[in-house]
């Protein structure tokens, strides 16, 4: 038992001296902080998004020269015990952060939480429908899904969140 437990603990130690951090600033030509931005490593799963001060920092085990992308983020959406981001671009990436975490990092003039399974920025919604129940439906490019029905107990805040 003792050999496993000694095994366990070189193989973690060997794992954690195998991960690289990286970290900085996203910042706009206008020279302030980009907030919500996805930074990714590209063609990987590796990356974060940048908090209220457009900092990351994220950990990769990729060596060599990679290629950082930093994209606008469209959405967040919970799907099958994971937490997703979708880019302007239409990409996807795993995140490991629940919906809640990642409301709490993002600014809420910006972010809104439509129900338990999206949260959508601004100008996400290209077209937003009356639905049935007093709900709303947000068309949006690239997303066809019925998932993206603003909750009924959140159409009156959504409205005061789009007239801000």
């Amino acid at each position: 038992m003792k050999r496993l437990i000694l095994l366990f603990l070189l193989a973690i130690n060997c794992y954690a001296h195998g991960q690289i951090t990286i970290s900085g600033t996203v910042i706009g030509t206008n020279k302030t902080p980009i907030v919500g931005a996805a930074v990714m490593i590209a063609g990987s799963f590796d990356g974060t998004i940048t908090d209220n001060q457009g900092h990351y920092q994220f950990n990769t085990g990729l060596k060599g020269e990679q290629t950082i992308l930093i994209e606008e983020i469209r959405l967040f959406y919970s799907m099958e015990k994971g937490t997703y981001l979708n880019t302007i671009n239409n990409r996807n990436y795993v995140l490991e952060y629940p919906l809640e975490q990642i409301m709490d990092m993002l600014n809420p003039n910006d972010y809104f939480k439509i129900s338990r399974k999206y949260i959508v920025r601004i100008d996400a919604a290209k077209e937003i429908i009356a639905h049935s129940n007093s709900r709303l439906k947000l068309k949006i490019d690239g997303l066809e899904t019925e998932s993206n029905i603003v909750a009924r107990e959140k159409v009156g805040a959504f409205k005061a969140w789009l007239d801000q």
